[in-house]
């Protein structure tokens, strides 16, 4: 829909500025303004959220996120053991505590970060579903967020 085609004066001649072609030739080089169309503008208030909606996504999102940390962690402990960095490590520890020898195992190492992981996307997962609980609550005291919708 065309809000308005203003008229303009170009050498003694009227031409609608606003046309709706961008692509064509123009001649006295008149320079081509993209039609103004009307956009449809809503506005929604947000009063609640589904708690199992919630509890559903930050589970995926959360054990995404956890895994992806978890993935990281295993790449860098692979490559610092491939470049010797855990030897050097290990010689420093043993110098510093004043042992003969001291080992990292990478098992416990990696099972500890598992878990943490693990123990991480529950905790995020529990939080993430109460603060959707505690935004209901004010939600249905305060009003909710009210957005706004436009097409395009």
């Amino acid at each position: 829909m065309v809000l308005h085609q203003p008229l303009i004066d170009i050498d003694g001649r009227r031409r609608p500025a606003f046309t709706d072609s961008t692509t064509e030739a123009r001649p006295d080089n008149l320079a081509v303004f993209p039609t103004v169309t009307a956009t449809r503008v809503d506005r929604v208030q947000v009063t609640h959220v589904s708690l199992w909606s919630v509890l559903r996504s930050a589970t995926v999102f959360w054990i995404a996120t956890a895994a992806a940390i978890f993935g990281f962690l295993v790449a860098a402990w692979t490559i610092a053991s491939a470049t010797g960095a855990l030897a050097s490590l290990e010689a420093l520890l043993a110098d510093m505590l004043g042992a003969d020898e001291v080992s990292i195992r990478s098992s416990h190492i990696l099972g500890a970060a598992g878990l943490i992981a693990v123990l991480f996307a529950a905790l995020a997962t529990i939080v993430t579903t109460v603060a959707a609980a505690v935004y209901n609550v004010g939600a249905h005291v305060l009003g909710g967020i009210e957005l706004e919708l436009d097409e395009r």
